[in-house]
């Protein structure tokens, strides 16, 4: 490659080369035996639907994964979300191998001199530091389910490695004539990280590091901006991959997010209007997501690891300050936005944090080769390595994690021929049901409504879409909502007052038209006054709505439940609570209807679904997951304070106290 005084391009080394295909073989070996064999929690269920079907994802779209998941998912020969999952993985390791051509490129700048290890020594290193980064739970867990962060994954480094290529490659100032080197280098760095942004917009995250490394490098002239000007032409090719997202919205596909359609809806949709609202809300968000990620900071690098990359960071700041200062603004920069966003799945946002903490501990390697020699920097970093995957492999093995496909099939599978299921459990039910239910063909007489996306136009019309007679039912109402809510979505002034009455009118018309023809429940998170109008019979998981106030016998349920050991997240808790807040519901319901003796089965088989999590042992976790896990404990604390939740009339009341969170 071309170093920084210049010089004829040469193909990257042997070394280099071997070490990035060890790092994608280990990677794979990690990966794929750890990774998921069901649908997963939050937004796999509905990115591994929109890539099946060739739909729309949630914004911003993502068209390149969702284009390169719908290719995977038609050739493989496998159950589709078993092929997505292992394309996750396969990006996944692809990503560490490009990671070792970034480490080992940054080494090769920061060791100079005569004690320089050797170009095989330099790539043994970058190898170590890529798996040590490789085994941290936040790399890792990107590795075992299809999401966006999967191919994130392979494209951060990538588009590092580009850059590094393209301003190595840069002519000095004031050279001229044809094509050149470096002209290529950019056009590929540029279409690379345009390709990013389609996938990410986190991908912006880079930006102030990458421009202070090139105006650092390039200095302040007219040459400098002239050398970023001509990068954008590939970057806008790249982002063409975003007139994806209207021109299949036009043919109505079955996912169709956003409707993306109309260039005011298009610009929304890409730019993720909807999740702006959780974006720098108060400095106590900052201070839980900040706490979460620094508290388990040290055990992510096996304790003595982060001790090395803190000592790289000042042996790289000594040896060349600019990409020092490029690594920390990587590390900077991805933390601002991660203290910002009020989301609960905030891990995998950390990952261009923990690529910089990668640099870091490559340097600091290099600086134990450069104190006590090679052997012991070899063998430190090995042993690194060895210890982060050890300490983060139960955490990060979803092999065994069937919760959220589970959940969803005993949803689905108890409800009546033909109900219409309203549910708010996005992460737990909604998401995995969009995959079930559209591709796999689980229960397709199940109308399945999320009361929260019916805020949003584009929802009803694909709701219309799919179900004529159903939407029909309720569509003057439908429409009045969707004059209210307009000036809203076009950021207008609106009365908020009159959006909520027209919202809860169409949700009464839904529920009130429904429950003539078909079965209705709601699921128990689920609080809007029109609900309450009704009776809720406890019927299983969920809640049925009902006009009398008689006695309706149900069958004693059997789950599919099956546990994930040695994970404490809110995840596993709240499913947890999902089906033993179910069963001690109706618990409740048969002691007030003087059923006593089924009243204590129910009590006991919700027993059964306690996790057995300890208030001593809760991890850090971002935002509210401590509070979750801690809210779930108390439960079936309460739970079992019922005396065996005796038969005996009087704790009716308490069973249904126990029966809310």
């Amino acid at each position: 490659m071309i170093t920084a005084r210049g010089g004829a391009e040469a193909p990257p080394s042997r070394p280099r080369r071997a070490a990035a295909a060890a790092a994608v073989a280990a990677g794979l070996a990690l990966y794929l035996p750890t990774l998921a064999r069901h649908v997963g929690f939050i937004d796999r269920g509905e990115l591994a639907a929109v890539a099946a079907t060739l739909g729309i994802a949630h914004p911003t779209g993502y068209p390149t994964f969702t284009l390169l998941g719908r290719v995977v998912a038609w050739l493989a020969p496998v159950r589709p979300v078993i092929a997505l999952d292992v394309l996750a993985a396969v990006a996944m390791a692809l990503g560490l191998g490009v990671l070792v051509l970034v480490l080992d490129s940054i080494l090769e700048r920061v060791a100079v001199g005569p004690g320089a290890p050797s170009a095989r020594l330099r790539a043994a290193l970058a190898l170590l530091a890529a798996l040590a980064t490789g085994v941290t739970t936040t790399w890792w867990q990107q590795a075992n389910g299809f999401e966006v962060y999967a191919l994130h994954g392979l494209l951060l480094p990538l588009v590092t490695w580009t850059f590094l290529r393209w301003t190595d490659a840069l002519a000095p100032a004031g050279a001229s004539g044809g094509p050149t080197l470096a002209a290529r280098q950019g056009m590929l760095f540029a279409y690379t990280l345009g390709l990013a942004f389609t996938n990410h917009m986190t991908t912006l995250v880079l930006a102030p590091a990458f421009l202070t490394y090139f105006v650092a490098r390039s200095g302040f002239s007219v040459l400098t901006l002239r050398r970023l000007l001509v990068l954008v032409p590939a970057f806008l090719l790249a982002l063409t991959a975003y007139a994806y997202l209207p021109l299949r919205a036009v043919l109505r596909p079955r996912f169709d997010w956003g409707d993306p359609v109309q260039p005011w809806r298009f610009f929304a949709h890409i730019t993720a209007r909807q999740y702006q609202v959780w974006m720098f809300r108060s400095l106590e968000v900052a201070r839980e997501q900040l706490g979460a990620f620094f508290t388990r900071l040290p055990a992510e690098w096996a304790y003595v690891g982060l001790v090395v990359a803190v000592l790289g960071a000042l042996r790289l700041w000594r040896a060349d300050r600019v990409v020092a200062a490029w690594a920390l603004l990587v590390f900077a920069g991805c933390l601002v936005y991660v203290g910002g966003y009020a989301i609960r799945d905030i891990d995998a946002y950390t990952m261009p944090a923990m690529m910089a903490l990668g640099v870091w501990f490559a340097v600091g390697l290099l600086l134990v080769h450069e104190r006590a020699g090679a052997r012991l920097a070899l063998a430190g970093g090995a042993a690194l390595a060895i210890a982060g995957a050890m300490l983060h492999v139960a955490a990060c093995d979803e092999s065994g994690n069937r919760l959220a496909e589970n959940l969803t099939r005993d949803v689905l599978e108890e409800l009546p021929h033909g109900a219409l299921l309203v549910s708010q459990q996005w992460d737990y039910t909604v998401s995995p049901g969009y995959y079930l239910q559209a591709v796999e063909g689980l229960r397709p007489d199940v109308t399945v409504v999320n009361p929260e996306l019916m805020r949003h136009p584009w929802y009803l019309t694909e709701l219309a879409r799919r179900e004529p007679a159903f939407a029909a039912g309720f569509a003057r109402e439908t429409q009045a909502f969707a004059r209210a809510v307009e000036p809203f979505e076009r950021g207008r002034p609106y009365r908020a007052e009159e959006l909520e009455a027209a919202y809860e009118a169409m949700l009464g018309a839904m529920v009130d038209r429904s429950l003539g023809a078909r079965p209705v429940f709601v699921s128990a998170e689920v609080e809007s006054p029109v609900f309450k109008r009704y009776v809720q019979v406890p019927a299983g998981i969920d809640l049925e709505l009902r006009a009398d106030t008689g006695y309706v016998a149900a069958r004693f349920p059997r789950y599919r439940f099956c546990p994930w050991p040695g994970h404490v997240d809110p995840y596993v808790a709240t499913v947890s609570w999902i089906y033993a807040r179910g069963l001690a519901a109706r618990m409740a319901y048969e002691l007030a209807h003087g059923r006593p003796e089924r009243a204590r089965r129910y009590g006991e088989y919700a027993l059964t679904f306690d996790p057995g999590f300890r208030a001593e042992a809760i991890p850090p976790l971002p935002l509210d997951g401590r509070a979750i896990v801690a809210q779930t404990i108390d439960y079936f604390d309460r739970l079992r304070a019922l005396e065996t939740v005796t038969a005996a009339p009087a704790a009716g009341a308490a069973a249904g106290t126990a029966a809310g969170r």
